[in-house]
């Protein structure tokens, strides 16, 4: 079976087809060849390697840093605040007295004060759970802006940029 590698590779990051040409891959011997073809018509600096590196660990830590915002984001939604108590527990004890008047249910009065107690626990504990996880992450994109002013020194020539985690790094 005959592949078209020039399609294929057209698709790749410079990091991806680069590991293909230095032999890194799984993938048949003519393919270092194609690989090499696409990174000269990318204009790829082989001398500068240390600058390439750089760029992709750069490409790396801005991937991270966008996956440590969007956990910081998902987790928001899964709080509940504080001032939401004022309105479940006496929300607790309506339900409580619509059905023991209006629905005439035999309800202990064990039930909602149990609910209440769950209640109390529940909603600080997703809070702290929420404000550590919140402060780990902002800890590691801290370190990601250390580390990307860093490398940032280090950028490829120009003619090749960093974008987002589709694009990765391509030829402008």
């Amino acid at each position: 079976m005959s592949y078209d590698w020039e399609k294929i590779f057209e698709n790749k990051t410079n990091k991806e087809v680069y590991e293909i040409y230095s032999g890194k891959s799984m993938l048949p011997d003519e393919t270092e060849i194609f690989a090499r073809h696409e990174l000269e018509r990318r204009n790829f600096d082989f001398n500068n390697m240390e600058a390439n590196k750089s760029a992709w660990e750069l490409s790396n830590l801005l991937l991270e840093e966008e996956s440590a915002q969007k956990v910081i984001n998902e987790n928001k939604i899964k709080i509940i605040p504080y001032k939401n108590l004022y309105i479940f527990i006496p929300g607790i004890f309506i339900v409580y007295i619509f059905l023991l008047k209006v629905l005439n249910f035999d309800i202990s009065i064990l039930y909602p004060i149990l609910m209440i107690v769950i209640t109390l626990f529940y909603v600080p504990f997703t809070n702290r759970i929420y404000v550590k996880q919140k402060g780990k992450q902002k800890n590691k994109i801290e370190r990601i802006n250390k580390l990307k002013e860093k490398l940032e020194e280090n950028v490829p020539p120009a003619g090749t940029r960093i974008l987002s985690r589709s694009d990765k790094i391509k030829k402008l």
